[in-house]
């Protein structure tokens, strides 16, 4: 390369289009490389909504450095852009791998370099060596290594200078080793003005399964995030507005002291999410109800294997109840993954929500649980009950239902399907399809599943199925149909369309035959859009 293009490129000097841009703009353009990341990278943990849980789980950590080494003018644009070095991710590979000291160096380059401007911390300390598909269910709860002292060697490197600027925090780990690091015994913050963000998670959803909490040293709440704000001004929290607690229990009587006023629609909690707790770590009925009445402004609510406790007996689901629902009147979408069919009722019964349009129930119980949740009762109380007084639909407006896992008897499902008619989409996943009766194993298995949706814009059908299946619905209108395929040992695959015997012009049945050359599990979605 000849010497004075190599000086260009150094200067950056050559007229390309980008190196004419106004330095506003190239900024800008630095900022998006940086932190717009993979658009897959979302669904990383299976989470049926697909949503990140940091926004640097959308972007590459050493990518402002990379940028910065470019050329003279991007370096000069890039050290006078706080936002580019705004996100900061840590894990423990970064520590046990490879140089300490180096990684440190590097976080504090960013933080200098970030300036005043709010920072978005992702602090992965998950065991990289956990391999979670090798897990074995006679072993439930229990990790590698235990929650003893290879938790004790990490400490967040944030001075309280540094908590004053962060606007997310999340923190990942296999073990309870988070509740140790935002304990008040812990190095903590006295201020946190511009917090948006708060996500603690132990990812060991297996721990949740057992009644005791694991380990039992750590079972008692002494701990509040941010608890030594508490004797400042109020709000402690006063800009919160997501807040994740999966698998971390903290003192739950003591927890709305933290957040944020709900009084007017600007200010309050937007999205929360309990999830994976054991029985005894739970937040009890009262201490539930104070929370949800802190967070009235709330539009997301997930609530898995988590809130008060199931009781002992068994319960007769009726109209009445105790006490007055929980109003959320913003609240527009509703996650409920469950192990007691029973607290799940519950749970919908406690809660006004006349704005729902989108509602998930997951059944996560224990994969190797002896018994089934029935959810017949579950799916009764999300369907509109024409001309029914006594219990009306606790969903007017809902649009939008997606069922994970869900078991019920033919019957209830039956009953659910003719109850959809006001839906906009529904999608049903990991849902067996009936088991045939006759000893021929690969003898069509008919699935009684008619919808006569005419507000219907799309549906989705992923199933599991070890024989011949048969599914049909019924479309008012024109459908555009297509099948996807999730497996690639399909022996045979049949689409077409017939009349409905007795149904209007117009009206048809889409029958899907799949038949599956081994007894194993593959996905299938069929989706269907007015045209």
């Amino acid at each position: 390369m000849p010497r004075t293009r190599r000086r260009s490129i150094c200067n950056g000097t050559l007229t390309s289009p980008i190196s004419r841009l106004p330095v506003e703009l190239l900024s800008y353009v630095l900022i998006l490389a940086a932190h717009s990341g993979d658009a897959r990278c979302g669904d990383e943990d299976g989470d049926p909504h697909g949503r990140d849980i940091s926004p640097c789980m959308a972007c590459v950590p050493t990518l402002p450095d990379t940028i910065a080494a470019v050329s003279r003018h991007w370096r000069r644009v890039a050290l006078s852009t706080p936002e580019l070095w705004s996100r900061i991710c840590i894990t423990v590979g970064d520590v046990m791998d490879g140089e300490p000291e180096r990684t440190f160096r590097t976080i504090s380059r960013y933080l200098s370099r970030s300036g005043r401007f709010p920072l978005d911390i992702l602090i992965d300390a998950r065991d990289p060596e956990w391999d979670f598909s090798e897990y074995d269910s006679s072993s439930a709860g229990c990790t590698p290594f235990g929650d003893g002292e290879e938790d004790d060697y990490y400490i967040h490197p944030f001075s309280n200078a540094d908590m004053r600027d962060i606007m997310n925090i999340t923190l990942r780990s296999s073990t309870a080793s988070a509740q140790r690091l935002c304990s008040a015994t812990a190095p903590g913050a006295r201020s946190a003005p511009l917090l948006e963000s708060l996500v603690l998670m132990r990812c060991n959803e297996f721990a949740s399964y057992s009644h005791e909490f694991s380990p039992s040293e750590l079972r008692d709440p002494t701990f509040l995030p941010f608890g030594s704000l508490l004797g400042g001004p109020m709000p402690v929290l006063p800009r919160l507005k997501n807040l994740v607690f999966s698998g971390v229990h903290t003192l739950w009587s003591a927890l709305p002291l933290l957040l944020p006023d709900s009084t007017s629609c600007s200010t309050g909690l937007r999205h929360l999410e309990l999830s994976y707790h054991a029985d005894e770590v739970r937040p009890s009925a009262a201490e539930f109800r104070a929370i949800l009445e802190r967070c009235r402004t709330l539009q997301e609510l997930t609530i898995r294997i988590s809130g008060p406790p199931g009781e002992e007996r068994t319960e007769r689901v009726s109209c009445e109840t105790e006490e007055d629902p929980v109003a959320l009147p913003h609240l527009t979408s509703l996650c409920v993954g469950y192990d007691d069919t029973a607290a799940a009722v519950r749970l919908l019964r406690s809660l006004s929500t006349p704005h729902l349009k989108s509602l998930t129930l997951q059944d996560v119980s224990h994969p190797a649980a002896e018994e089934e949740q029935d959810a017949g009762a579950l799916l009764e109380l999300c369907v509109a009950r024409p001309g029914s007084l006594c219990c009306p639909t606790l969903f007017p407006h809902l649009e939008t239902m997606a069922l994970y896992g869900v078991k019920a008897r033919p019957e209830a499902l039956e009953a659910f399907v003719a109850g959809t008619a006001h839906l906009k989409m529904l999608k049903l996943a990991h849902m067996a399809l009936p088991t045939p009766t006759t000893s021929k194993p690969l003898a069509p298995v008919p699935m009684a599943v008619t919808l006569a949706c005419p507000l219907f814009e799309s549906r989705a059908i992923h199933a599991y199925s070890e024989l011949l299946g048969e599914i049909g619905w019924k479309w008012s209108g024109g459908v555009d149909v297509g099948l996807e395929r999730g497996g690639d040992r399909f022996m045979d695959i049949v689409t077409h369309e017939q009349p409905m015997v007795g149904a209007g012009a117009g009206d048809c049945q889409m029958l899907c035959s799949i038949g599956i050359g081994r007894q194993e599990a593959y996905d299938f979605s069929v989706h269907g859009e007015i045209s």
